[in-house]
């Protein structure tokens, strides 16, 4: 069988593949949890901000937010924190980080 027939065999199927693809990679976001990482320590400015925009953003999206404070080191150790993190979408990045 040539390639083109083959290819004309299979076109009237191509519609079904391209919506089962589709609803393969729609997914509802946020799917968990979304931490937020804070570079100062508890019960500062900072975290007071973070807390409050936190919960405003919980109440608009529908899912639990956690602020996680990493004080130290003139936030370095939160900036190590953020990019070790996963890449999933559920922790918030100002930045793509670079390797």
């Amino acid at each position: 069988m040539t390639i083109r027939r083959r290819t004309l065999r299979q076109l009237p199927a191509a519609p079904l593949h391209l919506m089962a693809g589709s609803r393969a990679l729609a997914q509802a976001w946020p799917a968990r949890p979304i931490k937020v990482i804070v570079g100062y320590s508890a019960g500062g400015a900072a975290d007071i901000i973070a807390r409050a925009v936190a919960q405003q953003l919980q109440a608009a999206l529908g899912q639990t937010l956690i602020v996680d404070n990493w004080p130290g080191a003139g936030t370095h150790i939160a900036m190590r924190a953020l990019i070790d993190s996963p890449a999933d979408g559920h922790t918030p990045r100002p930045w793509a980080p670079t390797r």
